[in-house]
């Protein structure tokens, strides 16, 4: 029984050794997370591996077995070496990256978060305000995947504080700079209440 190719366009979430010859590779694509094999390159005709938030498009191998799928091919599409530039652009990237692996391998409608993590990515690219960008990128993946943010989060705060919340929420990143002092505390109270009201890991 053959099995089809698959081709998948994404971002590179993570990238780890399994043994000597492969790396695991996790992919969030259009059609969800996805974790798949590539081999290892060496030598002097070896080509530049994926790095962490790569734009890839990635043609796979399904396992016969139905264990993990190898690539056969890759292409680079966007290198997001920028993002390592300014530390805090580069951890507040990490974190989102890392909450999309902790919380992204069985959403029903994988193409709007695929949408919300491109967006804050351009984002962090475009030098805007890393913790503006977080913020509304996890409060956006929260109301998509159907959780009470707005209903629960949100109304449980201060007035001034709701007030500001929805401020920053309604301005483009590129506008709320002048919001941006507050915004670590509302971050935090949000991953807290992600900790203690939700299935969210964090």
């Amino acid at each position: 029984m053959s099995f089809p190719e698959l081709t998948l366009r994404g971002v590179l979430l993570n990238s780890e050794n399994t043994g000597e010859n492969f790396s695991r590779l996790s992919i969030f694509s259009k059609k969800g997370l996805k974790l798949c094999l590539l081999r290892k390159t060496r030598g002097k005709n070896a080509t530049s591996h994926p790095g962490f938030l790569d734009e890839v498009e990635i043609t796979l191998n399904p396992s016969k077995s139905g264990g993990i799928p190898f690539i056969k091919e890759y292409i680079i599409v966007k290198k997001r070496i920028d993002l390592g530039v300014r530390r805090e652009t580069f951890e507040s990237a990490g974190i989102l990256a890392r909450f999309y692996l902790l919380n992204g391998e069985h959403l029903l409608e994988p193409k709007l978060f695929h949408e919300i993590l491109s967006k804050a990515l351009i984002s962090f690219s475009s030098g805007g305000n890393p913790s503006i960008i977080l913020f509304k990128a996890l409060f956006l993946f929260a109301s998509k995947e159907g959780v009470a943010v707005k209903e629960s989060w949100l109304h449980s705060q201060e007035r001034a504080t709701h007030l500001l919340i929805t401020s920053i929420l309604k301005t483009p990143v590129k506008d709320a700079e002048k919001l941006s002092p507050q915004v670590s505390k509302i971050l935090d109270s949000l991953l807290k209440w992600f900790q203690t009201e939700t299935e969210f890991i964090c």
